[in-house]
């Protein structure tokens, strides 16, 4: 039976004619009714943690798993696509497998799929690999051959494929000639699956999808720019928005169980309708003459010249919101629905954060701080959607993470830390096994330094290495932070320069990555840099004096000038004291 979730848009919103691109025709024009006229169920994704939370959309990588907010179905997210392969890691982009039971050496589907389950990947064991329809649901067919085809922002390290499906196509042999990649999912089959009504009036519900179907073939066959005309002008049923389908919806109705023909056998047949392929409004994006087509014969998709080979058509209308069961009017199917009594899903939302409680469409609505829930979010992982959930607790300990206004739970004081008893030694409101000083009260949390010891509790608070050289001076006043100098000795020049002796000092005084004239100059005129004086980008300690007279002025900044710098190799200083390191660089 036909899967019980909506059609995902294939993302194609540009319009093409026989041959190009063309600007998106309005109705009644010719190429009207293909699929960028028409965006239905969009794909829309979530990027989550390696423990199931919800990451925002701009969330750098790494992320470890991908929400479809469709489906509800959650597919892993590869890693370390760098063309080694690596099997000892399950989601190495660069391995592939064959498809076959576990053949005991890492590369076959099961032994992939039981990788997954052993490690809990994801805190679940429910990893399977997916369904023909369930993996197309992921192409992008905007993205231009060879792609991948996929939305890379959220399934970073795909592969131009292929992957496997678990679909055998009703044989089931083990294929150990074929290596090919596999992406693990999960979740998404809940409630029973779809069936077929006959609307006895030559249409054909499917109530898993929401769409409404032609039940005979269209008479005759069509070419692509008329199969979109045809469909446009349909009138059956009493409905006038009927609508040539995209390459999803026409290979929704495929029943992987049969062939010859392929679709579902509600469905009837006009001529040899079932011995032939089937136009889809979809734009092949890797030649624009070319659209998608299904084989009534065995179901698998193909491409084909739009205006050179007629083909089938069966007419689809509907499979928007409100086409399938959703109590809650939110545009998330019940079944795959944490929240049935809120909305919080792709057309409406509630507000779970913010200073006003109310429905919404954007976070602006929920007040100060506000955030309109309206993909699932689920911040506590415990299947039940933040829109409805009275006490979102991350940590599990029985007290609300701060801020959600539907709690009815006590707030937690360290909402990231399992603390049942709430320990609060200095009573400022921040739990101890949060609070980066909980000898002190600090409830701003201060950390100047960002060295995760609060300033009330931090000996050096401007300080990140708190004193490295151990010299019981702060970074931030030692004259040398990276070297023992507790006596802060500055004898060189004569007038001192706030450097300490133990930094002084560098050659590359212009701070241009070499050593010549213009660090002369610049020598001449500051006598030296450092870290804190004049400083360089970077620490590359070296010596200035030239003359080897143990100090610094205006005489090295002459001889440095005349022969761009000494070592003990290159015009090496006269009287040098190697052990010194007077001339080193």
């Amino acid at each position: 039976m036909a899967l019980a979730t909506p059609v995902s848009d294939t993302g194609q919103t540009k319009c093409y004619d026989n041959t190009l691109e063309i600007t998106c025709p309005q109705p009644g024009e010719p190429f009207y009714g293909q699929d960028g006229n028409y965006s239905i169920n969009p794909q829309s994704y979530t990027k989550l943690d390696a423990n199931g939370n919800d990451l925002p959309d701009d969330a750098p990588w790494p992320w470890t798993m991908v929400r479809d907010n469709l489906t509800g179905l959650v597919w892993e997210v590869k890693q370390d696509k760098d063309d080694t392969v690596n099997y000892a890691n399950p989601h190495d982009a660069d391995n592939t497998y064959v498809w076959c039971d576990s053949i005991g050496d890492g590369t076959g589907t099961e032994d992939f799929i039981n990788a997954l389950n052993s490690e809990q990947f994801g805190s679940y064991s429910d990893w399977r690999m997916p369904t023909i329809k369930e993996l197309s649901s992921l192409v992008d067919s905007s993205i231009p051959y060879p792609g991948p085809t996929i939305n890379t922002d959220y399934f970073a390290n795909t592969q131009t494929g292929p992957y496997w499906s678990s679909t055998t196509g009703g044989t089931g042999a083990c294929n150990e000639s074929a290596h090919k990649y596999v992406r693990a999912v999960r979740g998404g089959q809940c409630g029973l699956p779809g069936t077929f009504i006959d609307n006895g009036d030559g249409t054909v519900t499917d109530t898993g999808t929401g769409l409404m179907w032609q039940k005979a073939t269209a008479p005759g066959t069509y070419l692509w720019q008329q199969a979109l005309s045809y469909c446009e002008s349909l009138s059956l049923g009493g409905d006038n928005d009927w609508r040539l389908p995209s390459i999803n919806e026409l290979h929704s109705i495929v029943d992987y169980d049969s062939a010859y023909p392929a679709f579902y056998p509600i469905f009837t047949y006009t001529d040899n309708g079932f011995y032939d392929f089937y136009w889809s409004s979809t734009t092949f994006t890797g030649s624009e003459r070319f659209a998608w087509v299904v084989s009534s014969k065995a179901g698998y998709r193909a491409n084909s010249y739009k205006r050179d080979y007629p083909f089938y058509v069966r007419a689809v209308r509907g499979g928007q919101c409100g086409s399938f069961a959703d109590v809650d009017s939110d545009c998330r199917i019940d079944c795959i629905d944490n929240c049935l009594s809120k909305p919080n899903g792709l057309d409406a939302g509630t507000c779970v954060k913010g200073t006003i409680s109310q429905p919404c469409t954007s976070d602006e609505q929920c007040g100060a701080g506000g955030f309109c829930s309206m993909h699932n979010e689920d911040t506590d992982s415990d299947y039940l959607g933040d829109a409805c959930d009275e006490c979102t607790d991350s940590d599990k300990d029985g007290y609300g993470n701060p801020g959600f206004i539907i709690n009815t739970c006590p707030d937690d004081n360290c909402p990231a830390v399992l603390n049942p008893t709430q320990e609060d030694t200095d009573t400022d409101s921040v739990g101890d096994a949060c609070d980066n000083c909980p000898s002190i009260s600090n409830s701003n949390q201060e950390d100047t330094d960002g060295d995760n010891i609060g300033n009330a509790c931090d000996p050096c608070p401007n300080d990140y290495e708190n004193d490295s050289d151990a010299d019981a001076l702060c970074g931030d006043i030692d004259n040398c932070s990276h070297a023992y100098n507790p006596g802060q000795e500055d004898s060189y020049p004569l007038q001192g320069n706030s450097i300490g002796d133990a930094c002084e000092c560098e050659s590359d005084f212009a701070c241009d990555g070499d050593v010549d004239g213009s660090d002369a100059t610049s020598f001449k005129i500051y006598f030296g840099r450092s870290v804190h004086f004049y400083p360089c980008d970077t620490i590359n300690p070296c010596r200035g004096d030239f003359d080897c007279d143990h100090d610094c002025d205006g005489t090295d900044a002459m001889l440095f000038k005349s022969d761009f710098g000494r070592s003990q190799f290159y015009n090496p200083c006269p009287v040098c004291v190697s052990s010194l390191e007077w001339c080193g660089y």
